[in-house]
């Protein structure tokens, strides 16, 4: 079934999947997304990318109230409903995971896994999928596993292993329904209670139910005060009926499609001759089914008292595999306790000696009796009592030493992201300064008015100065990549002449293949550029949000300590913004202009201050000498409104204030 559903996720998905890349290895196979969420939000160190330990100490720290639902052992083997018990705390644990996602990749995270998750956890069409898969686990696969678990103990209550076909029955005829209305396994009332008819006549199914989903208590992410536990499958059953989260309730009409396709292929499934369920469905009238004249009601009766497991068998493998996968998913003490145990021989029995005709290999001799077992069995006794005595401090000592290395190390993670804000900060009034550049005279926007402005520059100095500042303005002030150069190579300082080149034949045609961004760039870890999944969901949004108010904010940040810089006389935008050379006289008439004249500040001493005005007429071309009508604005009692002034050349734009500096009067619109 779970197969089914993930197929024909895929063939929904299919253009979707077909567009992210192949190395992030996203699919809608519900295994592999358990697997990746173990490895990467399971705690139990069992992978070297995984971020378990620091995701646990982030919800302690920022969720300390929060339940969190245990991830699912998919990494150490499979089992059949491995994919509904999975499903769960994914489902549930979505919101934590993808803010704990953003925050990682907000501090430089950006590993193949946290992409991969973050594409599937952000799709609407998997959180059907999950929440799909949880319903039937909750109303499924638990009543089920108990059924099994304890059928050898029921035959007080009518119910042995021939009896098991009436959980099947049940379950073929509510698939029935739900085949026709999807919307059926949406209801609590519905699904809860498929196996109603079994639980009223066998009183420890039903206090096993009430119990699991009535008063089974467990504790939230940051305490053990057991005034403070929770009801964890009520909070489930809440979340997957009855739901408030945004993008469970978007989930609802994909939900009720795979609803109805789960339906269907159970029925199928169960009428499959190959499967042993064929055997036992009373629709079909299978050989060991419910149905009148299948079985004796001597064989029944027979059947009271056996399980119906085949635990007793496979507990002989469980042994067998047990010393394989425990290291993967065990404490870290309890792991390399049995390391050291083990290097040290402290337990060992010295069984190769009783095996004859063996002779040690490279003179090298074989392992003796563990030290355990060369001590008096009093002192074994003692020390066994010992080691559970202190197993608790133990622990507890362990466990404070690697809570002290977890708060160390989000320190170490929240400094850095500290100081990438700081310098992005810095970077972004830079940044700034280019990219209101971008929309003032100062950019050459055209090849001819580049040409133009390079050749009115005498110098070397001034027209390499000038072209960098051009080419940085793209660069750095709308983060244009592509037109990037290098000021040297391999000692040897490019030319102006080469970077003019550069800047005709490659920075200015971007104009017309790049999109100028409202805003300029801010240089902090961002979040990957992800195709989509199907639907994103809202909440996914909500939270990507939560997470760009902090850029927003960096942002606003610097624009103020430019502004308090200014203030203090370090920086003047309208200075980076003017053209670097003056105009031609001829093109002065109706020039909106600003001059610097000293005046007289209230304390007497000698002030320079910017005047605004218009250029009304030009006077004399020879002498650059023109007439200026004054903005009213600016005027004192004394001020005339017209005045005649020389514009030298030599003081267009000074980047310090003098007496007679003039330039153009950009407004900050």
């Amino acid at each position: 079934m779970i197969k089914k559903l993930d197929e024909y996720l895929a063939a929904e998905l299919k253009d979707d999947l077909e567009q992210i890349h192949f190395s992030l290895r996203v699919s809608t196979d519900i295994g592999n997304l358990l697997r990746a969420i173990e490895k990467y939000f399971g705690g139990t160190a069992n992978y070297a990318k995984g971020k378990g330990s620091m995701f646990m100490d982030y919800m302690r720290r920022y969720h300390p109230t929060a339940y969190l639902y245990s991830v699912a052992r998919a990494c150490g083997g499979s089992r059949q409903d491995i994919g509904t018990e999975g499903a769960i705390p994914v489902l549930m644990n979505i919101p934590f995971y993808l803010e704990f996602l953003i925050w990682r990749m907000r501090c430089g995270g950006d590993g193949i896994l946290e992409k991969s998750l973050y594409h599937v956890l952000r799709s609407i069409e998997m959180v059907s999928l999950l929440r799909v898969l949880s319903i039937l686990h909750i109303s499924i696969c638990i009543p089920l596993r108990w059924l099994a678990g304890n059928c050898g103990d029921l035959g007080g209550y009518g119910f042995g292993v021939a009896e098991m076909p009436k959980a099947l029955d049940l379950m073929d005829v509510a698939f029935a329904k739900i085949a026709m209305d999807g919307e059926l396994m949406m209801d609590e009332d519905f699904m809860m209670s498929i196996f109603k008819p079994l639980s009223k006549d066998i009183q420890p199914f039903q206090s096993y139910l009430d119990y699991m989903f009535m008063e089974k208590r467990s504790s939230p992410v940051g305490s053990r005060d057991k005034k403070e536990k929770v009801l964890p499958f009520h909070l489930l059953r809440n979340e997957l009926f009855l739901s408030e989260r945004i993008d469970i309730i978007q989930s609802n009409p994909c939900s009720t499609l795979l609803c109805i396709e789960s339906a269907c292929e159970f029925r199928v499934q169960f009428r499959d001759g190959t499967k042993a369920t064929a055997k036992y469905l009373k629709a079909i009238k299978g050989e060991k089914s419910m149905a009148r004249g299948k079985v004796k009601r001597a064989e029944r009766m027979a059947g009271r008292g056996i399980d119906a497991t085949n635990s007793i068998s496979e507990s002989l493998h469980a042994a067998s595999t047990y010393g394989l996968q425990q290291g993967s998913t065990i404490r870290l003490d309890h792991c390399a306790a049995e390391g050291q145990t083990r290097a040290n021989n402290d337990f060992g029995r010295n069984h190769v000696s009783l095996v004859s005709g063996r002779k040690a290999k490279h003179g090298h001799k074989t392992k003796a009796v563990g030290t355990f077992h060369l001590l008096p069995p009093e002192l074994q006794r003692t020390a066994l009592i010992a080691s559970k005595e202190n197993a608790t401090d133990n622990r507890r000592r362990f466990d404070v030493a690697l809570e002290k290395q977890f708060e160390k190390r989000r320190r170490k993670e929240e400094i850095a992201l500290d100081k990438k804000y700081k310098d992005a900060t810095e970077e972004y009034i830079v940044a700034l300064y280019f990219f209101e550049q971008y929309h003032s005279p100062r950019c050459w926007t055209c090849v001819d008015t580049a040409r133009i402005f390079y050749l009115k520059l005498k110098s070397e100095t001034a027209r390499l100065a000038a072209v960098k500042e051009q080419i940085l303005i793209r660069y750095l002030g709308l983060g244009w990549v592509e037109a990037h150069h290098a000021w040297s190579e391999e000692g040897a300082t490019f030319t102006s002449r080469v970077l003019l080149t550069h800047l005709l034949e490659v920075v200015i045609p971007l104009a017309g293949k790049m999109n100028v961004p409202a805003e300029p760039p801010l240089n902090v870890p961002a979040l990957p550029q992800v195709k989509k999944l199907g639907t994103v969901s809202e909440l996914a949004e909500e939270m990507k949000e939560l997470s760009d108010a902090k850029l927003i904010e960096l942002r606003k940040t610097g624009q103020e300590e430019r502004d308090d810089r200014e203030a203090k006389g370090d920086g003047d935008r309208w200075f980076e913004k003017n053209q670097i050379c003056p105009p031609e006289i001829e093109e002065l008439n109706d020039f909106r202009i600003e001059m610097l004249f000293a005046y007289s500040g209230d304390d007497g001493t000698q002030c320079l201050g910017w005047y605004q005005g218009t250029v009304i007429k030009i006077v004399n071309t020879q002498t650059n000498r023109v007439r200026i009508e004054w903005d009213s604005e600016c005027l004192g009692d004394r001020d005339v409104k017209t005045s005649d002034h020389k514009l030298v050349p030599g003081n267009w734009n000074p980047k310090e204030a003098k007496k007679g500096g003039w330039r153009e009067y950009l407004t900050k619109k």
